[in-house]
């Protein structure tokens, strides 16, 4: 006799592959993922290090008191006093006030200078030190001490989050450093767009510094670009694109395992198998119960047989049994009797 054999459960031959499989996958997913993001930042890293575009005459033009800049896609009101002057190597604007301020023998001119970066920035607090932000304290640090090659000896005195006049937040960023005869210091306004940051900076020697900001302050939070600032991905989101690799990893798995499990079902289920007929070495089977326990018979339990049973009541002559009770006398009766 013939029957096709179907396994119990074909997955527990798979089941040690699965696991395998789904941790290999695992593997590879993350580190697809990690240098996905390597590689985002290096590029951001490496656009926001390099120095920004230059622009010519035929880029902006001046009218009616506003800079506009078709290029870079903005435009800011020049401040009273001010002259626009050509924008040097990898800047946007350049306005310089109109003659030196004098405070005792110090001689300076303000100046206010814009630079734009081909990214977006979310404008929040984790910004100021964030590495992949295109423009921030940590960065201008750095760009102003290999200028001024002042290493270690530019200071950030102060960071906040403003709202300008186009509703827009911004970062302000005070900083000072050293020059020979006196400190500088200056104003970083950072603002962004869909596809931009600026980097509105007004400087000045420390002794006038405060009043000539203050009067250039006004021009400066009403600058106008297109697009708003990108919002930072929160934590989900951040997680987003691991969390897909490992579904992925897992679905993967699964269908290759299933597939896998159906081929072996498919292979073994028309696979005879020989069975032994169910009669096969069993022996006669007969019928030798006599009605009694085994080891006991009815001479064990009467004494002999049942003809033997002995009674020493007599029935033979019903006149002879005996009353051993005689009513006759009643004094001879019980006393709850009588």
């Amino acid at each position: 006799m013939q029957i096709n054999r179907i396994p119990q459960s074909s997955n527990r031959v798979f089941v040690h592959y699965f696991h395998f499989i789904f941790i290999i996958l695992s593997f590879l997913g993350i580190f697809c993922y990690q240098l996905l993001w390597a590689q985002e930042s290096k590029v951001n890293n490496s656009s926001s290090s390099s120095s920004p575009s230059s622009s010519t005459n035929s880029d902006y033009f001046v009218q009616d008191g506003w800079y506009v800049h078709n290029v870079k896609g903005f435009k800011i009101r020049v401040p009273d006093g001010y002259l626009v002057e050509p924008p040097p190597t990898g800047t946007s604007a350049m306005f310089r006030y109109h003659k030196e301020v004098k405070k005792g023998s110090l001689r300076y001119r303000p100046y206010l200078s814009i630079l734009t970066f081909a990214r977006s920035t979310p404008i929040d607090k984790d910004s100021f030190y964030d590495p992949k932000a295109a423009a921030n304290s940590y960065k201008i640090k750095l760009q102003y001490e290999e200028v001024y090659g002042i290493p270690g000896k530019y200071e950030i005195m102060q960071e906040s989050i403003i709202t300008v006049k186009s509703g827009r937040d911004a970062m302000l960023i005070y900083a000072r450093f050293p020059l020979p005869a006196t400190n500088i210091l200056q104003a970083h306004l950072i603002m962004s767009g869909e596809n931009r940051t600026y980097q509105v900076t007004f400087t000045d020697m420390e002794a006038t510094f405060e009043d000539n900001f203050n009067a250039a302050y006004p021009y400066l939070v009403d600058m106008v670009f297109e697009g708003e600032a990108p919002s930072r991905p929160t934590l989900f989101g951040k997680a987003l694109p691991f969390v897909l690799v490992i579904l992925l990893t897992i679905g993967a798995t699964w269908y290759f395992t299933f597939k896998k499990s159906k081929e072996e079902l498919a292979e073994h289920a028309a696979e005879p198998v020989e069975v032994e007929p169910l009669d096969k070495g069993l022996g006669t089977v007969t019928n030798d119960f006599s009605g009694e326990a085994p080891g006991i018979t009815s001479d064990d339990l009467y004494g002999g047989s049942s003809g033997d049973v002995g009674s020493d009541l007599s029935l033979d002559d019903p006149g002879e049994v005996k009353d051993t009770m005689s009513s006759d006398d009643p004094a001879d009766l019980p006393d709850d009797l009588n």
